[in-house]
């Protein structure tokens, strides 16, 4: 049986073919944690963050996001934080995810092109987090700023993904 290893998640990507006013990063988070509903509200608290409703954010590093019912995702970037030591709902996901930043003037076009939700910024303005299919994925979209997204999939998707942005970016430069 094979064993399982990390790799940096940008490894082996191909650069895309087309920038077409976008900037697209593959991000590296410190720490990803998916919470139960206990460690949701624990979680806010000890940081000092409001608990998000299912359309935003809180925080910006870390941040916390809705996820569903008696779910939230926190999403350290920089460093890690001190979890509340009666923290017992807490799995860390940090090699389960792949995560882009992507950005720029183009932003909405390819949102557009990639889910069904209204991506205007009256209806997905900055702070604004969404849970959807993006590219025929699951995927979290958090609004950092108004022309800059951060997007959240299953790591097992990261070709795919790529692949498929490539494509949409092409399909924007036409």
């Amino acid at each position: 049986m094979s064993h399982l290893t990390a790799e940096p998640l940008d490894q082996g990507l191909a650069p895309l073919s087309r920038h077409g006013g976008l900037s697209i990063t593959v991000a590296k988070p410190a720490q990803i944690l998916l919470l139960g509903a206990e460690g949701g509200p624990a979680m806010a608290k000890a940081l000092g963050l409001d608990l998000p409703t299912p359309t935003a954010f809180s925080g910006q590093d870390p941040l916390l996001a809705w996820q569903g019912p008696g779910r939230w995702l926190l999403y350290a970037e920089a460093a890690a934080p001190s979890l509340p030591a009666d923290l017992d709902d807490a799995s860390l996901v940090t090699d389960g995810f792949f995560v882009l930043d992507l950005a720029g003037p183009r932003l909405r076009d390819l949102l557009s092109l990639g889910t069904s939700l209204e991506s205007s910024p009256s209806a997905l303005p900055a702070g604004a987090s969404a849970i959807t299919r993006f590219a025929e994925l699951q995927a979290s979209l958090m609004m950092l700023e108004e022309d800059h997204l951060r997007l959240l999939v299953e790591r097992a998707s990261r070709d795919y993904l790529w692949a498929w942005l490539d494509q949409a970016v092409a399909a924007l430069k036409e």
